[in-house]
């Protein structure tokens, strides 16, 4: 066989093993059946669970909310970690008669706390004068209205960047768009068939000496004609489409001036609030799950989400009820604030705390302490620590990616997975660990010290004791 022939083989034989593999991952997508992904290690993502609320135990009380009338405000509340996230990812799965857009505003930046501790003057930096407090005092309104401004513009990106220009034909954000060869070609075709037919048209002697006939105004290609006039109505079309999208304020025929529109700057929300009605005309969304929007640690938000809903609903251009989710904090807001913002308020118990979290992690390391690799009783001493489950599965995986990769048969597994824990709740000093520098550095290199000063310490007791005894 020629070398030519096996490199063509080989071509395609890797071409074959590509093709499985994509519609072997398109199933596990399309069936979201991560069972057949070899697995040996039980490795889990940190993705919220959508198996959770077997019983129904808050899937009831949460539909309730949704079909009672005038119910257009819900909040799912819970400490962090305490999996409201799984819970609406399993009611979207199993609950298909609503039309869901999430909204995630799982950012870090700074809060309006971390905003005020900036803000505020050093210590035994006096202030000089009353001018410098009113300018911090500005200085703060500033910051927390661009802050609300950035949490307002990416629930409005998150809006319309989820739907398909072709499904928001009128709106005025418009995209980056890909556009195929074979469209350009046969725009170009169609462009040029038009110019063709009007050319043929008020230039009749002239095409007919160019083409020897013209084949536009013969009897048997009168079809032609019709062709053209619908192009040319698709194309008006499509500019009147544009053009309505343009909103003018000022027309100046002498200057040759067109002055865009101006409007609300002071909030995203109010500024596009026409273009947020259109999206509901034409979408189908009624329920609006938004998350992580306690990070901000500012109710203002919800206020405006809160307003945002009444006019949705009092929308005579929208004709069903739309209603919005808040995944909330317990202490988001205080006192009875809660009660009086929500229509109906769902409270997410948490499925790991300190008191049963020692069982979640003997479960999750149950072959390891079979194999005897790791103590039960380290475990059991850890767990006091261990409060979410996010951070359990992920202490659990990095443990095993550690372990595989070290030489792990001459390591005590215990300080693996100690070291693992100090690692995810103290990123920042494991990191600096590989520079020698930080407090768990210093503690391993005063080690020595360390121990010659308890055991001092130690004997100093010692004696003061044996003192106080010989004194009795």
């Amino acid at each position: 066989m020629k070398n030519k022939d096996k490199k063509i083989i080989d071509k395609f034989i890797l071409w074959s093993l590509s093709t499985l593999n994509k519609w072997h991952l398109n199933r596990i997508e399309k069936y979201n059946n991560i069972s057949i992904i070899e697995n040996k290690d039980n490795y889990e993502v940190l993705l919220p669970n959508t198996k959770t609320d077997k019983k129904k135990h808050y899937s009831n009380p949460f539909t309730v909310a949704l079909k009672t009338p005038k119910v257009n405000n819900i909040a799912i509340t819970g400490a962090y970690g305490s999996g409201k996230s799984s819970f609406l990812r399993t009611f979207e799965k199993e609950n298909s008669e609503w039309h869901y857009l999430p909204i995630s505003l799982a950012t870090f930046k700074e809060t309006h706390e971390d905003i005020e501790k900036k803000e505020e003057p050093k210590e035994n930096t006096p202030l000089s004068s009353t001018d410098d407090k009113h300018r911090i005092e500005k200085s703060k309104g500033t910051n927390k209205s661009e802050l609300l401004q950035d949490i307002e513009r990416s629930i409005l990106q998150q809006f319309f960047y989820r739907e398909k220009d072709s499904k928001i034909p009128y709106s005025r954000f418009k995209r980056i768009r890909n556009i195929q060869k074979k469209i350009i070609f046969y725009h170009s075709f169609v462009i040029g068939f038009l110019f063709l037919y009007g050319f043929s048209i008020f230039k009749t002697s002239k095409f007919t000496e160019l083409f020897s006939s013209n084949f536009f105004v013969n009897h048997e290609y009168n079809y032609l004609s019709y062709i053209s006039v619908g192009i040319l109505f698709y194309y008006l079309y499509r500019l009147f489409t544009y053009l309505w999208n343009i909103q003018i304020s000022k027309f100046n025929f002498k200057k040759g001036e067109i002055s865009l529109a101006k409007q609300d700057k002071s909030s995203i929300l109010n500024e596009h609030l026409d273009e947020i009605l259109y999206f509901f005309e034409v979408t189908e969304y009624d329920v609006v799950l938004f998350e992580d929007i306690d990070r901000f640690d500012d109710t203002e938000i919800f206020i405006k989400l809160r307003e945002l809903n009444n006019l949705i609903n009092n929308s005579k251009q929208i004709a069903r009820r739309v209603r919005f989710v808040y995944a909330i904090r317990d202490d988001m807001f205080v006192d009875k604030e809660r009660t009086k913002f929500f229509d109906f308020i769902v409270p997410i118990i948490p499925y790991i705390n300190p008191f049963n979290s020692e069982r979640k992690l003997i479960k999750k390391f149950e072959q390891e302490i079979e194999d005897e690799q790791i103590d039960e009783s380290f475990i059991s001493q850890v767990s006091l620590y261990i409060d979410d489950m996010r951070l359990l599965i992920n202490i659990y995986n990095e443990y095993m990616v550690y372990k595989n990769n070290l030489n792990s048969d001459k390591l005590n597994h215990n300080q693996i997975l100690a070291l693992v824990i100090c690692k995810n709740f103290y990123p920042l000093d494991f990191a600096k660990l590989h520079v020698r520098d930080g407090i768990i550095y210093d503690l391993f290199l005063n080690k020595p010290t360390y121990i010659e000063q308890k055991i001092k310490e130690y004997n100093n007791e010692k004696r003061k004791k044996s003192r106080e005894v010989n004194h009795i």
